[in-house]
């Protein structure tokens, strides 16, 4: 059985953002609607995001998803009715796809977490040991795409006193980034066990 990340690789591409931005598909639920949502899904904010998402996903899909991200009465329906066709999936498979985004830059994140250590205090280090420290920030935030990332720095800069660990980073970008990802699972799974029938 395929992983999740080689069906949604095969489905649109090495580059889901790229291949989303400004491109067009055929009407919802038309046969040939491809896997190519009609615009790219991403915004500066995860919530935005998010709600693009779900206004893109075709409307077999979209209209089931609770304002919160919760699938279960998608679920319901799906188990109720069976699920939609293949096709569908795949158009929505697209769309979330575009939504997992791209990682934020070195330099976006460089200059992110300079400014949070700015406006936040931290204990004295010397510069390699900040170095080291910046560099592991990065690595982990880049496992998110840039909104979220962006996002969860803005907010450990608002709520924290002091310089987050890497946990509370990653406990912020993880709670900007459950709906999505809870959805984008869903449809995956689905179109996997899909493939089968």
């Amino acid at each position: 059985m395929k992983s999740m990340q080689s069906v949604t690789t095969s489905l649109i591409g090495a580059d889901p953002a790229k291949r989303a931005q400004n491109t067009i598909g055929t009407p919802h639920g038309e046969v040939g609607s491809g896997v190519v949502p009609r615009k790219s899904v991403m915004a500066s904010d995860p919530v935005e995001t998010e709600r693009n998402m779900v206004q893109q996903l075709p409307p077999q899909i979209g209209l089931y998803i609770a304002a919160d991200g919760n699938t279960a009465s998608l679920e319901t329906r799906w188990g109720m009715y069976g699920v939609p066709a293949r096709s569908v999936l795949m158009e929505a498979a697209a769309v979330t796809a575009g939504a997992m985004g791209q990682p934020a830059s070195d330099t976006m994140l460089d200059k992110a977490l300079a400014g949070l250590r700015t406006v936040t205090a931290s204990r004295a280090v010397a510069d390699d040991d900040l170095d080291l420290a910046n560099e592991i920030l990065k690595a982990e935030l880049k496992g998110y795409p840039a909104d979220v990332a962006m996002a969860a720095i803005r907010a450990a800069g608002r709520q924290s006193t002091f310089m987050p660990s890497l946990s509370d980073l990653i406990e912020l970008c993880n709670a900007r980034m459950g709906r999505r990802r809870r959805i984008h699972t869903l449809i995956m799974r689905t179109l996997e066990n899909s493939q089968g029938n």
